[in-house]
């Protein structure tokens, strides 16, 4: 009878146990999407009216939160700014929406294209200027301490369909433009990529 319950024990944790893990592991590809992040839950989480609906946005591959139609490969088109951009931060700068519009005006002048153009509706939901009083954070201060940009971006096509959203942020240096550059750089690697 002991040996019984043995085998059963044993045959519990080979099966059983892995069982309930896979299914906590699926439970936590929920929490790939923004709206089932704790980012979007945070009652700081800021919406900048370019993009209306989060709930098809998932974790991104070298952006923050992503969405991109199946039938859509954004490096195929070209892309020009839709108007001006949009400054809902915190930081009330001309100086930080002028450096965005030429940075992403130049980096989108050098595409080429090929099924048609996307016009880029963005906005900047986020902005911090350096802080070298975070610099003593652990691990993180570094990093903390540096100037940071947010920006979304809503891409729509001739039609007026929105094909590809971006939410992406980043910090780099001790200036806004250099975070903007940043957050510029890792949007066009994306633009490239997918």
């Amino acid at each position: 009878m002991r040996r019984v319950k043995w085998i059963l024990a044993v045959v519990l944790c080979l099966f059983i146990v892995p069982g309930v893990l896979l299914a906590r592991g699926s439970k936590s590809s929920k929490s790939e999407r923004l709206v089932d992040s704790d980012d979007y839950r945070d009652k700081d989480f800021v919406k900048s009216g370019v993009i209306s609906d989060y709930s098809d946005m998932t974790k991104g591959d070298g952006v923050e939160w992503m969405w991109v139609d199946s039938s859509v490969r954004l490096s195929d088109y070209k892309i020009v700014l839709d108007g001006n951009i949009k400054n809902v931060s915190e930081v009330n700068s001309r100086s930080l929406t002028k450096d965005l519009t030429s940075d992403f005006e130049r980096s989108y002048s050098d595409r080429t294209s090929g099924k048609g153009t996307l016009k880029a509706q963005t906005a900047i939901y986020w902005a911090e200027k350096a802080n070298e009083g975070k610099s003593w954070i652990p691990y993180a201060g570094g990093h903390l301490a540096q100037a940071g940009v947010g920006v979304e971006i809503a891409f729509v096509d001739g039609k007026g369909r929105t094909v590809a959203k971006l939410r992406h942020s980043a910090r780099e240096g001790s200036s806004l433009d250099d975070a903007s550059q940043e957050a510029v750089d890792d949007v066009l690697k994306f633009i490239d990529t997918h």
